[in-house]
């Protein structure tokens, strides 16, 4: 027995037994799944979304050029809400610049920066800003990831470039793949 809880068509970002949280139309979404209550979490466009379940936050490069930027916001709140209203909680700008690639672990942040290829790594309150290391290019929103201690960034599709760094800042970006 199929049942349908949504009909929005989005990019899931994390389903649990209670919860569906996903993108639709470049807005994040939460699902409950026992009431079917569908909460928009944000009114700002997002070209980037990731979801961290252990910090219970949203991780977000703006869409729009005037407030550009990499944005947390708990993933509790509700679009059109004051903050403080409904417990509410303001989005914090961690990064003042756009970024091409992004992924998170459950105690930082990692992104390439839009226009100087800089590796980084942050905490959620976007504080212990370190830089890894620098790639000349990066093709699409999902082109990193991080496994165990290290940093794997993937370059555009032409060159098919691989590299990696350690994600304790330990080493130096290593080209894996030519």
């Amino acid at each position: 027995n199929i049942e349908t809880l949504c009909t929005l068509n989005g990019m899931l970002l994390n389903a649990s037994d209670s919860e569906v949280f996903f993108v639709a139309t470049r807005l994040p979404y939460r699902l409950d799944t026992s009431t079917k209550e569908l909460t928009q979490i944000s009114e700002a466009y997002y070209r980037m979304t990731l979801i961290n379940m252990a910090n219970r936050v949203i991780i977000c490069v703006e869409s729009d050029t005037e407030k550009q930027g990499i944005y947390t916001q708990p993933i509790d709140n509700v679009a059109g809400k004051p903050v403080e209203e409904g417990g509410n909680i303001a989005r914090l700008t961690v990064h003042p610049k756009s970024a091409v690639a992004l992924c998170a672990n459950d105690e930082y942040i990692f992104f390439v920066e839009e226009g100087t290829g800089d590796i980084y790594k942050m905490t959620y309150q976007g504080t212990e800003k370190t830089v890894l290391g620098t790639v000349d290019t990066i093709y699409k929103s999902n082109s990193m990831d991080i496994v165990g201690n290290l940093l794997f960034i993937y370059g555009d599709a032409e060159s098919g470039q691989a590299y990696y760094v350690p994600a304790d800042g330990s080493g130096q970006l290593t080209l894996i793949k030519e």
